[in-house]
């Protein structure tokens, strides 16, 4: 695992500013922790950390919080931080929704507020949408909160380029950069003078899971977003693995089935389009002209447009066989991605997220039931396979752990400027 000591930081620091990040970057990765475990991560003197964790203690950036496990002395002290010392503000944009939250640098949400949104009506509606979300959930925090927002974070949808802050390409949403690249941080850093970074929205929910959900202490972690699309994230080590000139953890346009149908992306049988939201909806359409799923047609008022994978899930859980056979059948597709996924990295886990995950061990079961049936699984420890406890939350925690572990790095006159 990668701390401030060892990154190529700001060569403008001094070595007593780069010490202080270090120890900062330490504690808020790993607290609680005590001073002697601070020293064997980063190398420090025990002088050199015990004179900075006093003075964060003085800042009231970090406090003590009690004492760890004996290991043949005194029963070291241990110290946390300080939840409310800085916050980030965060979005989460999805193709059906769109989450706003004010996050502590601990990972807890202050606030949150959700909209529904159809992301089909264009660039300039979409971040007007954004704006006017990322506008309301500042104010309506206490303003002694909102000075102390250091960063914004933004998950998004498709391709970006972390580095130049661009939306590259939303592919199926008629949102984002369908024809050119939108300088989206740059907008949002002229509207609210807050430095902003971006991520993919499976990428932003890999790192929560690894920083603050199911996946916390699992360095080796592949996290799948299962919604109107499929997307997943790599943690190596306990970083996210972003790969070179492409985004890493494509995994929904990977063909399962070839003599399946055509996926946007122009390839036939991709993962997405067999077991993404859409796909799901899309299935159980096709069943009503065959006289199947009555309970899902009582769901809608037989209204074919209202057809979500969430009402199929609703459907599935309440007994309608062919509800139940779609979601499986899903599970069966995303189990043999997941198969894929296995044997190129061989996670310790694998977890789960996005809408349609709400379908449960219904989906879950199908899922492991390919897993352990193939015939890789009886010669590997299989990772385990587990559903996000972060649930919707996921992707706007993890794009706000994103703009702060990018502000430790690259802007960290934040912390500093007083130093």
């Amino acid at each position: 695992m990668k701390y401030i000591s060892n990154l190529n930081m700001n060569q403008n620091l001094s070595s007593k500013q780069k010490s202080y990040l270090s120890v900062l970057n330490v504690i808020h990765r790993d607290h609680p922790i005590s001073r002697a475990d601070i020293g064997k991560k980063i190398g420090l003197t025990s002088v050199t950390i015990s004179s900075i964790v006093t003075q964060l203690l003085e800042e009231n950036i970090i406090k003590i919080t009690g004492e760890g496990d004996s290991k043949g002395g005194r029963r070291p002290i241990l110290v946390d931080l300080v939840p409310s010392a800085y916050y980030m503000a965060a979005l989460d944009v999805g193709i059906t929704k769109i989450i706003a939250a004010i996050i502590d640098w601990c990972g807890n949400i202050i606030r949150s507020i959700r909209i529904e949104s159809d992301l089909t009506n264009g660039e300039e509606h979409t971040i007007h949408q954004m704006l006017s979300q990322m506008r309301k959930i500042i104010s309506e925090i206490d303003p002694a909160i909102q000075k102390k927002i250091i960063g914004i974070g933004l998950s998004l949808p498709g391709i970006v380029d972390t580095e130049k802050g661009l939306s590259i390409h939303s592919p199926g949403t008629q949102s984002l950069s369908q024809e050119k690249d939108v300088e989206i941080a740059k907008i949002f850093e002229n509207e609210f003078g807050i430095k902003t970074y971006i991520e993919n929205n499976a990428r932003s929910m890999a790192l929560a899971e690894i920083r603050y959900g199911t996946a916390q202490n699992v360095p080796n972690t592949c996290a799948i977003n299962i919604g109107h699309g499929i997307g997943s994230g790599v943690s190596i080590d306990g970083e996210l693995y972003r790969g070179y000139a492409l985004p890493s953890g494509g995994l929904g346009h990977l063909m399962v089935l070839p003599s399946g149908p055509t996926c946007y992306c122009g390839g036939r049988g991709c993962l997405e389009s067999l077991a993404a939201g859409y796909a799901i909806a899309a299935a159980a359409t096709r069943s009503f002209s065959m006289n199947e799923g009555a309970l899902i047609r009582k769901l809608v008022d037989g209204r074919l447009e209202k057809v979500t994978a969430e009402v199929v899930a609703i459907a599935a859980h309440k007994g309608d066989p062919l509800a139940k056979q779609i979601i499986q059948e899903a599970g069966h597709y995303l189990g043999m991605g997941i198969l894929s996924m296995i044997s190129f990295i061989n996670p310790e886990m694998v977890v789960l997220g996005g809408g349609v995950t709400k379908s449960g061990d219904l989906l879950l079961d199908g899922i492991k039931q390919t897993v352990n049936s193939h015939s890789i699984s009886k010669r590997i420890k299989l990772p385990q396979i587990l559903i996000s406890e972060l649930g919707d939350n996921s992707s706007v925690i993890g794009a706000a752990a994103i703009a702060l572990e990018e502000i430790l790095i690259s802007n960290p006159d934040i912390f500093i400027k007083k130093k």
